[in-house]
């Protein structure tokens, strides 16, 4: 998923304030999208552009003086592009600003201009190692490769090729074992799949999962009426030997 904001988000513009003010929302929106989605694999990204040369300014309600003066402003404060995706300078261009180096958590540094940045958040929040995530879990590497297989938990890939995991999988590889052991199959798990965030004896599942929940019952019901019907046949045949 790709959000587009924009660079005047992280600088401002002058008597226009609702518009810088409702991106930096959308790039807060975005972080939070990019961790409560990560567990089920969606990664969330904004991009800020610079400024695009569009007819919206001429639906603005400003002056044609005023207008003009947002444009000088944008050119001196801001790269220029076109609306096709072309690099074009109306009347004049400014020198482009040179990019910056910022150090990446899982590579090497990557350069970032001024007339674009991208909020990369999959990675800030993925940080588990996945022989991490098995000792912290007591699960072993190849169950969770299994469960990864399956839909239950996701990693993404760093810059060395590891496989790193969110702190949330912890939580969620927690629970994925107590409902294995409580009887239930990988594929039952995966209709738990909105409560394996939390504490999943508490939340309310889904009416599938109850539904399921209920057929597991009556199998484990079933297992232990015919081991009490063996071990009576054993105790009965111990009994006629004494």
């Amino acid at each position: 998923m790709v959000n587009v904001t924009t660079t005047i988000g992280q600088r401002g513009w002058p008597a226009n304030s609702f518009y810088p003010a409702t991106k930096s929302a959308l790039e807060t929106l975005t972080r939070c999208w990019a961790v409560e989605l990560a567990p089920a694999g969606v990664r969330v990204v904004a991009v800020a552009p610079g400024a695009i040369e569009t007819p919206i300014a001429d639906h603005m309600g400003l002056s044609p003086e005023r207008r003009e003066a947002v444009r000088a402003w944008q050119l001196a404060h801001t790269r220029w592009g076109g609306s096709a995706g072309r690099r074009r300078s109306p009347g004049r261009s400014p020198r482009s600003p040179p990019g910056r180096l910022l150090p990446d958590r899982h590579g090497p540094a990557r350069r970032r201009g001024r007339a674009g940045r991208v909020i990369r958040l999959r990675e800030e929040v993925a940080s588990l190692r996945i022989g991490e995530l098995a000792r912290r879990t007591g699960v072993s590497a190849r169950a969770l490769r299994h469960y990864e297989q399956a839909g239950l938990i996701a990693s993404a890939r760093a810059a060395n090729g590891y496989r790193v995991y969110e702190e949330v999988a912890v939580t969620r590889v927690s629970n994925i074992r107590y409902l294995l052991d409580a009887g239930f199959t990988l594929d039952d798990v995966a209709a738990f799949r909105t409560c394996l965030d939390g504490d999943v004896s508490a939340a309310p599942p889904s009416a599938r999962a109850l539904e399921i929940a209920r057929e597991r019952l009556a199998v484990i019901d079933a297992r232990i009426a015919a081991q009490t019907e063996a071990r009576d046949r054993l105790a009965k045949a111990l009994a006629a030997q004494s």
